[in-house]
């Protein structure tokens, strides 16, 4: 459900990227990023951290900056106003990376967003009131 257009809750996939949620506000607001055609779309995530996203659908990669994604094309430009943080994309290329050097990692433990919370919430307990804002940007 919507709270004055923006939606109330995202969700995570399973890499722990924000994916903002397919109920998004969007709007006939549209910039152009990187010669790109854009269009806007507004969600609160974390229930209280307002995002407004420009994207672009002539990439049809859903993704975007830092670990946002979740419209339906390439996230171009992303803001988060209380934060005072803007991601604008200046320069788009594009290019072939051939299938062998690509490798997936045989070391390391796989991780999901709750035992990565649990991780940091047990690292940050003594932090008082400073540890919840840290929380809050590990997150994202």
């Amino acid at each position: 459900s919507s709270v004055r257009g923006l939606t109330k809750k995202t969700d995570h996939d399973r890499r722990g990227n924000t994916r903002l949620n397919a109920a998004r506000s969007t709007r006939s607001a549209s910039r152009s990023r990187a010669g790109f055609a854009c269009r806007r779309a507004n969600a609160l995530i974390m229930d209280s951290v307002y995002v407004v996203a420009f994207y672009t659908d002539e990439i049809l990669t859903s993704g975007g900056p830092e670990s946002f994604s979740g419209l339906p094309g390439m996230i171009l430009q992303i803001a988060l106003p209380h934060e005072h943080v803007t991601w604008v994309a200046t320069k788009v290329e594009s290019f072939t990376v051939p299938v062998t050097t690509v490798t997936a990692p045989v070391k390391g433990k796989k991780e999901t967003d709750s035992s990565l919370k649990a991780a940091v919430v047990e690292l940050m307990k003594n932090w008082g009131k400073i540890g919840g804002l840290y929380m809050q940007d590990v997150m994202l």
